[in-house]
């Protein structure tokens, strides 16, 4: 995932956590959280502004986003490498350009294998 995106779409120190049995699960903020806040507490609607990420011990995470799931599988390999497995869970496959091209920004592929594969 690129840390260029956090920056730019989050951040990277705010948040809250709390224990998820023997797991972890974090809220974590979006920047546009902040522009929800000068709302009405009548208008001010934050599902859209933050994520949810269950850490799953010992190799997992899984976080939910406004439009989509990731699961994030770690495997170590040995004592230098780890296998990263992430699929992706959405109704639909991403509908704007802006949106395909979010979601190959963050996975670090051009997507059309997925997107190809997943959604005909």
């Amino acid at each position: 995932m690129s840390p260029s995106r956090f920056v730019s779409q989050g951040h990277l120190r705010r948040g809250t956590f709390e224990a998820f049995g023997p797991h972890l699960v974090k809220i974590g903020f979006r920047k546009s959280l902040l522009d929800e806040l000068d709302k009405p507490p009548a208008e001010q609607l934050f599902k859209r502004h933050g994520t949810i990420e269950y850490f799953l011990l010992p190799n997992a995470m899984l976080c939910y986003q406004v439009d989509h799931t990731e699961l994030w599988r770690l495997d170590p390999i040995d004592a230098h490498n780890t296998r990263v497995t992430t699929s992706i869970f959405a109704e639909t496959g991403p509908l704007t350009d802006e949106t395909r091209a979010l979601w190959c920004l963050e996975h670090g592929s051009n997507g059309d294998l997925l997107h190809a594969s997943q959604f005909p």
